[in-house]
């Protein structure tokens, strides 16, 4: 029984050294900053605050002074520039239709945008024609290779001196290429 709890400590014991290391870890690895150093940062973040916070103030007060017929105009921009940007993202959409239904990368979007659907249409199409030819321009090229060497010479242009020579590969390729010819020379 005391032998157990010896044992029992041991390991308590042990696993409080291993955790107050781990913890010694990992305060280690935490960035420490000095007073200084905090100092600059809050009152850097306070700047920031005080600067927007007057700058809503100013604006509340600049739109209080303005006259009813000041205040539409000024809610009429406002509306109209919301209409434009809902618009302009309702013609992205409609042209990543378009480009997803012809198999090309929707990214193109914003490069393709017309003011009407036809003329986006149109556009797509030329894009579509050109990618196309490009894509075919470089697969060709990457597909472009030396043509294979065939060979030139029949019957046994190999010795068995030649062959006793051979590496590994070059007989596995021997093998593949005349597996007649590999037979022969491979029996002593």
């Amino acid at each position: 029984m005391e032998n157990q709890n010896n044992v029992v400590n041991e390991e308590v014991t042990e696993n409080i050294e291993t955790t107050e290391q781990v913890e010694n870890v990992e305060v280690k690895n935490e960035k420490t900053f000095t007073q200084e150093e905090l100092d600059k940062i809050l009152n850097k973040k306070f700047a920031q605050w005080q600067k927007k916070t007057e700058e809503a103030k100013l604006e509340a007060e600049r739109k209080a002074k303005l006259t009813e017929a000041e205040k539409l105009a000024e809610e009429r921009k406002e509306f109209e520039a919301l209409k434009k940007q809902f618009e302009y993202e309702k013609r992205v959409n409609s042209t990543s239709k378009v480009l997803a239904s012809n198999n090309l990368p929707v990214e193109f979007a914003d490069f393709l945008i017309s003011d009407s659907d036809e003329a986006t249409t149109q556009r797509v199409d030329l894009f579509k024609n050109a990618f196309n030819e490009a894509v075919e321009k470089l697969v060709n090229e990457r597909l472009k290779g030396s043509t294979p060497k065939s060979s030139t010479s029949k019957g046994n242009s190999i010795t068995k001196e030649q062959f006793s020579k051979m590496g590994l590969a070059e007989r596995q390729k021997l093998y593949t290429e005349n597996r007649e010819l590999y037979n022969k020379l491979s029996q002593r």
